[in-house]
């Protein structure tokens, strides 16, 4: 299952195409952390962001841990540079201000499943996460996985994203 998530990562930009933008509203709903284990085999971390209009609550299995604002635009976090190509996930602690950044590697549907891979300006792994299809966080009678179609069909993304060979 792993070589199938890295392969589908290393295959992003060959797979999405630039449609249209990103906005917060296709981050909206809890988003689960993916890891893997010693086997290659997908697991859950316990970590789960929750993202709304404006702020992202990070939880450890029940207990809040954090919460962050959050901007999504194609202006780096660290310099502010435009970036053609990418789109750039700033997240602000609203406990002590510490700014954390991401490339937003891509949205992805799987199997029915719809995943997120972002990448960590200070690690070169990216983070992956699936959608918590529970929930219907817009509210219109739909589970966010349901939703998928407005955040993967009608805006995906094409990323620059390249391995780092150590």
């Amino acid at each position: 299952m792993k070589k199938y998530i890295l392969l589908i990562l290393i295959n992003i930009p060959l797979i999405l195409s630039a449609q249209g933008r990103i906005t917060n509203e296709n981050f909206i709903g809890s988003w689960k952390m993916i890891g893997f284990n010693e086997y290659g085999e997908e697991k859950l971390t316990g970590i789960k962001w929750t993202f709304n209009s404006t702020s992202i609550d990070v939880h450890f299995e029940t207990e809040k841990i954090a919460s962050f604002n959050y901007i999504i635009s194609q202006y780096t976090c660290d310099d502010s540079q435009y970036d053609d190509t990418d789109y750039h996930l700033k997240l602000t602690d609203l406990n002590d201000g510490y700014i954390e950044c991401y490339v937003v590697l891509g949205f992805n549907s799987i199997e029915d499943e719809l995943s997120l891979s972002l990448q960590s300006y200070d690690n070169p792994n990216p983070t992956l996460f699936k959608k918590d299809c529970t929930l219907d966080s817009d509210n219109d009678g739909y589970n966010d996985c349901e939703d998928r179609n407005n955040a993967v069909n009608n805006t995906t993304i094409t990323s620059n994203f390249t391995e780092d060979k150590g």
